[in-house]
């Protein structure tokens, strides 16, 4: 005899939103280990640092973690996610190496959007240094060879 046992099913678009919604339905992520810098005061892209995916439906949201590893001669570097062209969080992150050009700092940025479309979207971080010093990602002010990871993860969450 043949039994087909479950706690629950869960449709693939997710849990329809007033059902007791919240669960993941996939999860994407971008890992750069690469090195870039900046000393422009305009927004610049950072190198590697995007991550696309295609929500499944148009009433999921899209929990976006970002994790930057860098540092800075001076100034404060402001970073921002986009989704596609378009401003949608912003981190402010004073990345000065208080004297010691070894130490790497580590900036965190978690929004949780609401893209409203099945097609897939583009999520990237940008950076700009205001007062137009150097800022690194994913190395250190002292060693160019010295690097480590940053990263951008999006989650579908069911509405």
């Amino acid at each position: 005899m043949s039994q087909v046992r479950t706690n629950s099913l869960v449709p693939a678009a997710g849990i329809p939103a007033g059902a007791n919604g919240g669960g993941i339905i996939q999860i994407t992520q971008t890992v750069q280990s690469s090195t870039t810098s900046t000393t422009s005061s305009s927004f610049t892209d950072i190198s590697g640092m995007s991550v696309s995916i295609t929500p499944k439906s148009t009433s999921n949201k899209v929990f976006v973690l970002v994790n930057i590893a860098g540092a800075t001669s001076g100034g404060i570097t402001e970073f921002r996610l986009l989704r596609g062209g378009t401003d949608i969080a912003r981190l402010g992150a004073t990345f000065y190496n208080n004297g010691d050009p070894n130490n790497i700092l580590n900036g965190d940025l978690h929004f949780l959007d609401s893209p409203a479309t099945t097609s897939s979207t583009t999520y990237k971080m940008q950076f700009r240094n205001f007062d137009s010093n150097t800022t690194f990602v994913n190395r250190n002010t002292n060693n160019s060879t010295t690097a480590t990871n940053s990263s951008i993860t999006v989650m579908e969450v069911s509405g």
